[in-house]
């Protein structure tokens, strides 16, 4: 089987499991004494729905391993209790990891978690110039944008922080400014500048009808400002990343 079509059938069958089944299962048993054995019935259902999608139920160790990796993880739930976002986050790299070591022992057995089989995968993949470019460009448009953004706007941030009271959500800007540069570099990559006009044309409309109903004018015309250099500075950066990763590849 093509490694990319059995890593894409375990992934379908714990998507389908995980988002799809279990919410139903967890309200059918949520009032019952079945509550209490929903986690073992939830990762019997992973494994047994990623066994029929596989058609490999001989292979019954990796069926095996899948229930025995998700039952100690719903276990560990109550050992040590997370916030709903670290939960998601967590569960869900740890089920990709165990996916992706069942792929790679479906595909190349044993031999395939050997430290000399792991080097050559790792220098075969970062080998590939495109990886290396576009993960050099998505990284450099996420992190390092964002702490520049962060030291040029911090003066005038100090001299509008005033007026914009305490209803605004903590580090929302941050995230909206990763966002839209991720998309801004990828339109870039594809070729669609025009699409990056319509972005900035509706988050512009956007901050402009906020601003509306607050204070003063100056006090408007001063977020305003602000709004618009960060933005204007933000899809700048990621045009520029974009027109650089194009250049190299």
């Amino acid at each position: 089987m093509v490694p990319t079509i059995l890593f894409l059938k375990l992934l379908l069958g714990h998507l389908v499991a995980d988002f799809i089944l279990q919410p139903i299962c967890t309200a059918n048993y949520r009032n019952t004494r079945l509550k209490y054995l929903h986690p073992f019935i939830h990762t019997a259902l992973v494994s047994v729905l990623i066994g029929c999608l596989l058609g490999r139920f001989q292979d019954y160790g990796v069926v095996l391993f899948i229930f025995l990796c998700y039952s100690c993880l719903e276990l560990s739930w109550k050992l040590f209790p997370r916030t709903a976002i670290k939960r998601f986050i967590i569960s869900q790299v740890f089920h990709l990891f165990v996916l992706g070591l069942c792929g790679v022992y479906l595909v190349y057995g044993w031999e395939g978690f050997c430290f000399k089989s792991v080097s050559v995968a790792f220098d075969r993949f970062f080998e590939n110039k495109k990886i290396v470019v576009l993960s050099v460009g998505y990284l450099t448009v996420i992190w390092p944008a964002r702490m520049l953004l962060n030291y040029v706007m911090q003066s005038w941030y100090e001299k509008i922080k005033d007026s914009l009271g305490d209803d605004y959500l903590e580090n929302a800007g941050a995230w909206i400014g990763i966002c839209e540069r991720v998309i801004a570099l990828t339109f870039v990559l594809y070729d669609q500048f025009a699409a990056i006009g319509l972005l900035i044309t509706a988050k512009s409309i956007l901050r402009f009808r906020e601003g509306s109903t607050r204070g003063a004018h100056d006090k408007l015309r001063s977020q305003t400002e602000y709004v618009l250099i960060g933005t204007l500075m933000s899809f700048g950066i990621a045009i520029l990343a974009g027109i650089a990763v194009k250049t190299i590849l």
